[in-house]
């Protein structure tokens, strides 16, 4: 199982925000996921760094990665999901001024 523990959102560009998630069978926390969307799509990005070849523009180097695309799809989807509940129970409720009566 796969639980999201922490999202911040940040909307800017493609990117939604950013999630930790605790993963039950490896025991491990996972920090700055991001969470994406454009064209009505949504993936994840697993936490990177970022460096600079010698005369190039900036790239960036995950920490880690999967093997298998398979494995990565079945966990950025488990990692979607885990954001979706995560959103549905930690949800704000509407400031004063937006409630609709």
């Amino acid at each position: 199982m796969i639980e999201c523990i922490k999202y911040t959102p940040v909307n800017k560009n493609t990117c939604l925000g950013f999630a930790t998630v605790y993963v039950d069978k490896w025991d491990i926390e996972i920090n700055s996921i991001a969470l994406h969307q454009k064209d009505g799509k949504r993936w994840i990005s697993l936490p990177f760094r970022e460096y600079e070849e010698e005369g190039q523009k900036k790239r960036y180097a995950p920490y880690f990665r999967f093997r298998k695309p398979d494995n990565f799809k079945k966990f950025t989807e488990a990692v979607k999901a885990a954001i979706d509940k995560h959103a549905l129970t930690h949800a704000e409720p509407p400031k004063a001024e937006e409630q609709p009566f």
